[in-house]
């Protein structure tokens, strides 16, 4: 993500990233050393690490609010190969 906010010349607030599937597959927790997404993504690194959030973009003279919950975050989601168990 930083090549392409580099490459593009826009702020990084702009950017808004998600975690996906294949971000909490064999994570064991959000913060472990293996959560990537934690790592490097724009969103954490702008301190968005809540497990909800929203963002609203203005057209005059409407308004979208998109509403994001990772409830990868809040769910324990454990995963042995290809069969995943929410508990």
């Amino acid at each position: 993500m930083h090549k392409v906010m580099e490459e593009s010349r826009l702020p990084s607030y702009v950017f808004y990233d998600l975690r996906g599937n294949h971000d909490k597959f064999g994570v064991p927790k959000a913060g472990s050393s293996l959560d990537f997404f934690s790592k490097y993504s724009i969103s954490s690194l702008r301190n968005r690490t809540n497990a909800i959030q929203s963002v609203t973009l203005t057209v005059n003279p409407s308004f979208i609010i998109y509403l994001h919950m990772n409830l990868s975050l809040i769910l324990s989601v454990n995963c042995n190969n290809e069969l995943c168990m929410v508990p």
